[in-house]
């Protein structure tokens, strides 16, 4: 099998379709979408979440690495741990010494440096698996 662990999705999507020799029609059918749909994600539209484990479980590669959502998913994390300790972006940024739009941009999407990352964790008590 293929390394495609180091590509991203649209490219890995393409390939799998390509070395099954499958058009976009019938790869389309494999994964319960359209042709039109296998387009756009081969163009780079993100499927959205409920495809994602049938698409990652097809191409034979783990979902968190396929659609690099980690650091998506830590977005949740933090705001909902900052929610069940009742806390406020304002509190949550004043016990961690980042600013408040810092918090706002990383519980809407924005990336989180390692360190960040380390200090989020500590702060709230939680472990976050490695990725390899």
């Amino acid at each position: 099998m293929m390394n495609r662990e180091n590509k991203k999705f649209p490219e890995q999507l393409r390939m799998w379709r390509k070395s099954r020799r499958l058009t976009q029609t019938q790869a389309g059918k494999v994964l319960c979408v359209s042709a039109n749909t296998i387009s756009s994600w081969e163009r780079g539209k993100v499927p959205p979440e409920r495809f994602r484990k049938r698409i990652a479980e097809e191409l034979g590669v783990e979902e968190s690495i396929l659609f690099d959502i980690v650091p998506k998913e830590f977005n949740t994390i933090l705001k909902t741990n900052r929610l069940e300790r009742g806390l406020t972006q304002k509190e949550l940024s004043d016990k961690l010494g980042y600013s408040v739009s810092t918090i706002n941009n990383w519980e809407n999407g924005a990336s989180i440096s390692e360190f960040a990352i380390e200090d989020i964790c500590t702060f709230f008590g939680i472990e976050i698996q490695e990725r390899n």
